[in-house]
């Protein structure tokens, strides 16, 4: 199985149980085009995710350049000044969680490169990474509850809340689609959206 079918039907499983969250949640989800508050800060990505969004970037190509040549500017500027929050050996690369978290709170106003500044959507939403496609409504991921965005089930009970969770399990297919990813493209660890386009970017 080709690494595009199975991010293919891995996308396709997020899309359908956070589609299920999106209706069960009602009027307490606020999330809507040019809603764009958790774009900004860099955040975590796989390898995967940053395939995924280069696969988006070469098909967006094909008839919006203009757009996707934004996209690539705006993320080589994020990298020149983000990168040397990183050790020369790593640049891009998280090690962990406390990682990601310094490097976030030292860049926490940044927007993502992906972000249209004019219409505050997402140029590349239909080849967005898994933790954009998850956030919003309350999820159980592989067990671990999270909660709702913040802007989302304001005045909500717990029982309202609860009432419109769902679980989504699938860490051992993401974690088997990284791995393929990462051979592939022969780049490993957690990233950024900004480093995965950047680093990508003659290829």
């Amino acid at each position: 199985m080709s690494l595009a079918v199975g991010d293919g039907r891995l996308i396709a499983i997020v899309d359908a149980v956070t589609g299920r969250a999106v209706g069960a949640s009602g009027h307490h989800l606020v999330c809507q085009p040019g809603c764009s508050p958790c774009c900004f800060g860099p955040f975590a990505i796989t390898q995967l995710d940053a395939w995924r969004l280069q696969e988006g970037l070469r098909e967006l190509g094909k008839w919006k350049s203009a757009q996707v040549a934004a996209v690539r500017q705006r993320a080589g500027e994020a990298v020149s000044e983000q990168a040397v929050w990183f050790p020369h050996d790593r640049v891009g690369i998280f090690l962990d969680e406390t990682d990601e978290s310094g490097f976030h709170s030292r860049f926490s106003g940044a927007p993502c490169p992906a972000l249209d500044p004019e219409t505050g959507s997402c140029l590349l939403y239909s080849w967005r990474p898994i933790v954009c496609r998850t956030h919003g409504p309350p999820l159980s991921l592989s067990g671990q509850s999270y909660p709702p965005c913040p802007l989302c089930f304001r005045g909500a009970t717990t029982a309202e809340l609860e009432k419109a969770r769902v679980q989504l399990n699938v860490d051992a297919s993401e974690e088997a689609l990284t791995r393929t990813a990462e051979r592939k493209t022969g780049r490993h660890g957690m990233t950024t959206v900004a480093f995965a386009i950047a680093g990508f970017s003659d290829r």
